[in-house]
């Protein structure tokens, strides 16, 4: 099919600005019927604000959005979902104390007459949600409360709720990034099922290898502009990340860690779904902890970081003994979590970057125990220009940001913060070629001067290399405990228990 022929939708010329910060220039898009279109870039390029405008969460400074060749103005997110256009956000929206089938109908929550009333029907909404999981091709019970979920199978859901309102366009962002690789596949399957139905769908990834395997072209955002549109038979892996890396160069600035050294020890900790564990993280080490969905790596992480009361067990932090008192106390005794999910977990999206910095340690920029907005925003900007974070407005609303900048803001907190470890849930979800590389020099130049690091990552493939240990869960136990330099397929083994 012609990149020219007719689209379901499509911007023309789209300009964006915040403030004197020019997100999007110029931009021309179309997306077509029964195609997937890949959208790359690194972040900060303008992905995120290209989704907003399909999606009608901002409006344009200029340029025209085209749906079934008729100019029209969405002026909300409901107009454009009435217009056809559904979006499935990299954070999780749903309710997960909720059943399946309420998820999934949400407002379209079927109905029967009763007399001169009209009440829910629950048999009509498991039929329709069942209805709609059969057509993704997988089968979940309408009635499982979303809780109780697989992280894939919640991700499903959303697409299922997503097509709900039988979308004619579909844009996903980072559909995959929580995801290991069984689910990853599992997800994309159903993408292309989708796609295969006629729908129209916009794939935003950072994920290089799942655009060559999945899209039918890629187009390539820079600095918000769209630089490149191309057919994905005429790319390669490395054109791809020639395309992303062009004129980035990964910044070498320190990270502002304490220096002295740091140390994490957890000695027999328990909790529920996780059995007594010990491990020590040193001074200068970046521990990766991996493994299945369900594994105990990240419920170990989160009791480390005071995220989740621990049952049994100590750990001492720099050699003094945390308490059960929570995050407040494993704040104060230097302990960071950049969390997996950051929009529920982690920023407050509707406060400034500079206010998001802050929280870590809002004495730091207190005079006489009152905030200081000048010391404010001399902090907010020295960890913009640190960690390259974009757009570079000290004032700006945090929920304006890609995911990867908002990891960036999460980051910049602890550092401003002084703590001496850091526990990242899936650091680089979210990232392009280029961030995910700077992070990672980051990382270890933390470690470097003296930090402790803990990675929880369900993909270790996305870290080969970076850390010194490996911890490999299995059924809430460590099983193995890794050099850094063990291969992907050494860890895959014990991570599904072949070794």
């Amino acid at each position: 099919m012609s990149l020219e022929q007719s689209a379901v939708v499509e911007v023309e010329g789209i300009d964006v600005r915040f403030g004197t910060v020019d997100a999007l220039r110029g931009v021309s898009l179309r997306l077509h019927a029964g195609r997937i279109q890949a959208l790359l870039g690194q972040n900060g390029a303008g992905k995120s604000t290209l989704i907003r405008v399909f999606s009608g969460a901002i409006a344009p400074d200029a340029g025209t959005v085209r749906i079934g060749g008729t100019a029209v103005e969405l002026r909300s997110p409901a107009q454009a979902q009435a217009a056809g256009i559904a979006v499935v956000h990299q954070e999780g929206q749903l309710f997960p104390d909720l059943s399946v089938a309420d998820n999934v109908l949400a407002a379209r929550s079927p109905s029967r007459r009763v007399g001169p009333l009209r009440v829910r029907s629950r048999r009509l909404a498991r039929r329709r949600a069942g209805a709609l999981l059969t057509r993704l091709g997988v089968t979940i019970d309408p009635d499982s409360p979303v809780v109780r979920l697989p992280i894939t199978e919640r991700k499903i859901v959303e697409v299922a709720r997503a097509i709900a309102s039988d979308p004619r366009v579909l844009i996903l962002d980072e559909p995959t990034a929580v995801l290991d690789p069984f689910g990853t596949e599992r997800l994309l399957s159903v993408v292309r099922r989708l796609s295969d139905d006629g729908v129209a769908v916009l794939y935003v990834t950072h994920k290089l290898d799942e655009v060559l395997g999945l899209a039918d072209s890629v187009a390539f955002l820079r600095e918000g502009r769209m630089i490149e549109r191309r057919d994905s038979s005429e790319l390669d892996l490395g054109k791809l990340v020639e395309m992303l890396s062009h004129g980035h160069a990964g910044s070498t600035a320190p990270t502002d860690a304490r220096s002295g050294g740091s140390s994490l020890t957890a000695d027999e900790v328990a909790t529920d779904g996780l059995t007594p564990t010990s491990v020590d993280v040193r001074s200068g080490q970046i521990f990766a902890f991996t493994g299945m969905v369900g594994s105990g790596a990240g419920l170990l992480a989160r009791v480390l970081a005071g995220a989740r009361t621990r049952s049994a067990g100590t750990i001492l932090v720099n050699g003094r003994p945390l308490r059960r008192g929570g995050r407040p106390e494993a704040v104060a005794a230097g302990v960071a979590l950049v969390p997996e999910d950051r929009r529920s977990d982690g920023i407050l999206p509707h406060r400034s970057i500079a206010e998001n910095i802050a929280i870590g340690a809002p004495a730091r920029v207190a005079r006489w125990g009152v905030l200081s907005r000048r010391r404010l925003r001399i902090q907010a900007r020295h960890y913009i220009d640190l960690l390259d974070i974009r757009p570079p407005l000290p004032d700006l609303p945090v929920a304006s940001l890609s995911g990867g900048n908002q990891q960036k803001v999460l980051l910049a907190r602890w550092l401003a913060a002084g703590s001496t470890v850091l526990v990242m849930e899936e650091p680089t979800h979210g990232l392009d070629v280029s961030a995910k590389a700077d992070m990672e020099a980051r990382l270890q130049r933390f470690a470097a001067d003296g930090g402790s690091v803990v990675i929880v990552s369900l993909d270790i493939a996305e870290y080969l290399g970076l850390p010194t240990d490996v911890g490999v869960f299995r059924n809430g136990r460590l099983v193995k405990h890794l050099p850094g330099t063990a291969s992907q397929a050494e860890v895959q083994r014990h991570a599904v228990g072949l070794s």
